[in-house]
């Protein structure tokens, strides 16, 4: 099977977001390299970080997904909500509630 790259980058943390993000979405996908940033160095740094993989078939559903989650990243304007199952306050760029992790109300998933 082919794969494609989706993302890299430096943070181990933001990789699994995107990684998870792509799997609640129905997709196939690899995380590579999460355990390379000890050897940045001794091999180019850029081959030492994390990165997300689907495969080839998977490639412009994954594509529009990474759209989806570079606009819900980079919503800082977006209001606040109230998770309705334990009603946690969340800030608005959040799709999920940081205390259940119940979806946010109105959030369209694929796949689910």
């Amino acid at each position: 099977m082919r794969w494609v790259r989706l993302y890299r980058g430096f943070d181990i943390a933001e990789a699994h977001l995107v990684r998870d993000w792509l799997v609640d979405r129905g997709l196939t996908v690899q995380l590579r390299g999460e355990h390379l940033a000890s050897t940045a160095g001794m091999i180019p740094s850029y081959d030492a970080c994390p990165s997300v993989w689907v495969p080839k078939a998977e490639e412009d559903a994954g594509l529009a997904a990474m759209s989806d989650f570079d606009a819900a990243s980079n919503a800082p304007d977006a209001a606040p909500w109230v998770c309705p199952g334990c009603m946690s306050e969340n800030d608005g760029h959040f799709g999920s509630c940081w205390k259940c992790s119940a979806d946010r109300p109105g959030l369209q998933t694929q796949g689910a």
